[in-house]
């Protein structure tokens, strides 16, 4: 078989060579480059697509119960701020014991608060 090296092509078929391998390449790496971007896109879309109803459920479950929150608050600030301290009394105590760990200590606080006004009160009342 000949060496390459030794046999002559004109000039103009080599370039013409080159031109076309240096274009078959750049075709391959666009090509492989769009491959890449349909790919990661597909997988952004997917994972959007799936993740997104998960979120707004949460979001739905946190407006809900907030919602919840806030009118539960309203049906009883009546009894918290009531005058009869006795009431208020039985009230903080019921909700230190039933209130998400969140809030039970803060009932608790205020059961413990309402016990020393009492007390107070009555000690005022004595003398």
């Amino acid at each position: 078989m000949a060496d390459p090296k030794s046999m002559n092509f004109p000039k103009d078929e080599v370039s013409e060579f080159i031109r076309l391998h240096d274009s078959i390449e750049l075709k391959k790496y666009e090509t492989r480059w769009s491959f890449y971007k349909v790919l990661a896109g597909s997988t952004l879309v997917g994972l959007v697509a799936v993740l997104l109803p998960f979120i707004l459920d949460a979001v739905a479950v946190y407006r809900q119960g907030t919602l919840d929150h806030r009118g539960f608050v309203e049906r009883y600030t009546d009894s918290a701020l009531n005058q009869d301290i006795e009431l208020r009394i039985r009230f903080s105590e019921y909700f230190s014991h039933m209130a998400d760990d969140g809030t039970s200590q803060q009932w608790t606080d205020y059961h413990t608060s309402l016990l020393e006004t009492r007390k107070v009160v009555r000690e005022r009342i004595i003398e």
